[in-house]
C-alpha cells in the first residue's frame, strides 16, 4: 500500500511539473507575440501559429487533468495566425486584438455577464485519433472539461438512413431539414447529458466552435433543457474582453439583383487569378429575389446615406472598394464554394496558400464568356483572398446573404471560405449561410432582419427574434428556412 502512495504522489508530481512547463510555454508565446506580432514576417508568422498549435494540442490531449491550463490554451490557439495577420497589417483594432491575445480563463471569468458562461469548444490529436472536449467556464469556480463525442461518431450518425455527414454536406435543402429535426440521437451527441448538466442553469453561452461546429449550427439543435438558453458564436471566448460597443449600422452598403451574363468594364485589372481558373465560368442564373431584397431593406432602412449596388454596376473591384467606406455590408447573390475533392471539407488540414481562392461570391459579369480572353483575367468572381488583402477594420456587419457563404475548408485555423477572408480583413461581426437558400423566402427573412436591426437591436438579437417570427408562419415552418444562417461574434 505505502508503495502505491509513493507511486501516486510520484505521478501527481510529473503532473504539476509538466502543467508548469506548459504553462510557461503559454506565457513565453504571449510574451512573443506581444513583443514581436507587429513585426513578424508571414515565415515567423507561421512558425510561431505551427509550434504554438502543436503545443496547445497536448494541453487538450490533457485536458481533463488540466481544465484550467487547457482553456487558456484555448484562448491563444483559436483563430491565432487570423489574430496575428490582423497585428501585421496594423487593422483599425491591432492593438485591443494584440492585449486580448494576452487573456487567462479568469479575464473571461470576469468580463461574464451574471447567469451566463462561456464555453471553449477543441479538438485534438490523441492516440492517432480526432477527439473533442469543451471546457466550460461560469462566473464562479475553475474550468470544467467535458469528453464530447468524436467528429467521427457525428459524422457516422445515422439520420433517415443515411450518415449524418451526407446531410451535412448536403445541397439538398430537405436532407439538411432532417438533420436538424432528427431523432434525438444527433442532438444527444451534439449536446451530452454531462455538458448539458452544466449550461441548463444558465442564461446565455458563449461559446467558441470547432470542427464540425462550423458546419453545424449547433446553437439551433438543442436539447429540452437548453431550449430557454441563448447561444452566441464567437470565434473566440477572448472576444468577450474586446470594447463594448453597439454595432455601427448608422450607414449601409446594400448589393443585390446582380447582372452577371453582361460584360463589364474592369475598374481594376488585379484579380486572383486561381479563383477564376478554378472556377472556370459559373452556371448561374439571375436572382430576382435579390434586388426585391435590398430594396426592401433599403425602404425599411429609409437612411440617406446608405448606399445600393445592383445590375452591372455591382463590379467586383468597384464593390470591394466601397465595401471600405460603410459599416455595415449587406449583399445577396451567389456563393460558391467548390472543395478540391468532395470530401476534403471535413478532414482537418493544414492551411495552404489557395485555400481562399476556392471559396468566391459572383459579382456583375460572372457568367459573361469572352473566348478571346484569358480564363485567369476575366472579372466577375470575388474570392475570399480578395477580401482578405483589403482592411476592412471599419466593417462592424457583413451579411453575406448568399448560398453556402459559411462553408470552406477546415483547417488549424477555423473554417477557410468567404468568412475567413472578411475575417482577416477586420470584419467584426459576420453573417453567413450553412447551405443552399430560396431566393424568395429569404426576402421576407432577410427584410424581418433588418426591420429589427434597425430597431437597435445587436446582430445576435435580430437574428433571434426572426428566427422566432419565422417558426409561427406556417408557410416557413421549417428548419431549411430559418435555421441557414449563422452569426459569428454579433453579441453586442
Amino acid at each position: 500500500m505505502k508503495t502505491f502512495y509513493i507511486l501516486l504522489l510520484l505521478c501527481c508530481f510529473h503532473t504539476m511539473l509538466w502543467a508548469q512547463k506548459r504553462q510557461n510555454d503559454i506565457i513565453g508565446y504571449k510574451e512573443l507575440i506581444r513583443d514581436n506580432a507587429q513585426t513578424f514576417t508571414e515565415e515567423q508568422r507561421n512558425y510561431c501559429f505551427k509550434d504554438y498549435i502543436d503545443s496547445a494540442n497536448s494541453c487538450f490531449a490533457k485536458g481533463k487533468e488540466s481544465p484550467t491550463l487547457a482553456y487558456d490554451a484555448a484562448l491563444l490557439s483559436k483563430e491565432l495566425y487570423t489574430a496575428l495577420v490582423r497585428i501585421g497589417q496594423g487593422q483599425r483594432d491591432a492593438s485591443e486584438i494584440a492585449r486580448t491575445l494576452q487573456a487567462t480563463w479568469r479575464d473571461i471569468q470576469e468580463a461574464l455577464p451574471k447567469k451566463a458562461c462561456a464555453v471553449e469548444f477543441v479538438d485534438y490529436e490523441k492516440d492517432g485519433q480526432t477527439k473533442m472536449g469543451a471546457i466550460f467556464l461560469s462566473k464562479q469556480g475553475n474550468p470544467i472539461w467535458v469528453d464530447l463525442p468524436s467528429p467521427d461518431s457525428i459524422y457516422k450518425c445515422p439520420v433517415k438512413g443515411e450518415k449524418a455527414s451526407k446531410r451535412i454536406f448536403s445541397k439538398v435543402q430537405d436532407k439538411k431539414n432532417e438533420l436538424y429535426n432528427s431523432s434525438n440521437m444527433i442532438c444527444d451527441l451534439l449536446w451530452p447529458e454531462s455538458l448539458v448538466d452544466l449550461l441548463k442553469n444558465k442564461k446565455e453561452v458563449y461559446f467558441s466552435p470547432t470542427n464540425y461546429q462550423h458546419f453545424i449550427a449547433i446553437e439551433y439543435v438543442v436539447p429540452a433543457a437548453l431550449e430557454h438558453v441563448r447561444f452566441h458564436r464567437l470565434s473566440s471566448t477572448r472576444k468577450l474582453l474586446e470594447e463594448k460597443r453597439a454595432t455601427d449600422t448608422s450607414k449601409a452598403l446594400l448589393c443585390g439583383g446582380i447582372v452577371y451574363n453582361k460584360q463589364v468594364l474592369r475598374i481594376n485589372p488585379k484579380n486572383d487569378s486561381i479563383a477564376n481558373q478554378y472556377f472556370g465560368v459559373p452556371l448561374s442564373k439571375y436572382l430576382s429575389g435579390s434586388y426585391e431584397m435590398v430594396s426592401n431593406i433599403c425602404t425599411i432602412r429609409n437612411n440617406e446615406h446608405d448606399s445600393l449596388i445592383s445590375g452591372i454596376d455591382a463590379e467586383e473591384s468597384f464593390f470591394l472598394k466601397q465595401c471600405t467606406r460603410y459599416p455595415y455590408v449587406f449583399i445577396s447573390t451567389h456563393g460558391l464554394f467548390k472543395p478540391s475533392s468532395p470530401n476534403v471539407i471535413i478532414i482537418t488540414s493544414p492551411r495552404t496558400d489557395n485555400m481562399l481562392s476556392h471559396s468566391a461570391l459572383l459579382m456583375a459579369g460572372g457568367t459573361y464568356k469572352d473566348d478571346k480572353e484569358l480564363q485567369s483575367l476575366r472579372t466577375g468572381l470575388l474570392s475570399a483572398k480578395e477580401f482578405s488583402e483589403v482592411d476592412l477594420s471599419n466593417v462592424d456587419l457583413f451579411v453575406l446573404s448568399t448560398c453556402d457563404s459559411g462553408l470552406g475548408y477546415l483547417t488549424d485555423d477555423g473554417i477557410y471560405g468567404l468568412r475567413k477572408g472578411l475575417q482577416l480583413a477586420g470584419v467584426r461581426c459576420i453573417i453567413s449561410t450553412l447551405w443552399e437558400l430560396d431566393d424568395y423566402v429569404n426576402v421576407d427573412f432577410m427584410s424581418l432582419f433588418n426591420l429589427y436591426l434597425s430597431q437597435g437591436h445587436t446582430p445576435d438579437d435580430a437574428m433571434y427574434m426572426t428566427r422566432k417570427e419565422f417558426m409561427t408562419r406556417k408557410e416557413y415552418a421549417e428548419p431549411r428556412y430559418y435555421d441557414v444562417f449563422i452569426v459569428t461574434d454579433g453579441w453586442q
